[in-house]
């Protein structure tokens, strides 16, 4: 449900960014974690996300990497 009104949101307005306050944020529960589905040529990106402490879980059955972000404090 959240990834279809996120993406309804890209589609009429063409980004995340609200235009009264910049981007769109999430903010975390304490002690919250997300595996994450992306392409596996995303491990070449991942000092830009150091700040979720990123925890590769290996590749999906198809493919995909899989990775656990730490949410909890404030990244």
């Amino acid at each position: 449900m959240t990834r279809d009104i996120l993406h309804r949101h890209v589609r009429e307005h063409g980004s995340l960014r609200r235009p009264d306050h910049g981007s769109l944020r999430f903010k975390a529960m304490p002690n919250t974690s997300v595996i994450f589905e992306t392409g596996p040529a995303a491990m070449a990106h991942m000092d830009e996300i150091e700040g979720f402490h990123p925890e590769q879980r290996g590749l999906t059955p198809h493919g995909f990497l899989r990775l656990k972000l730490d949410l909890s404090d404030g990244a």
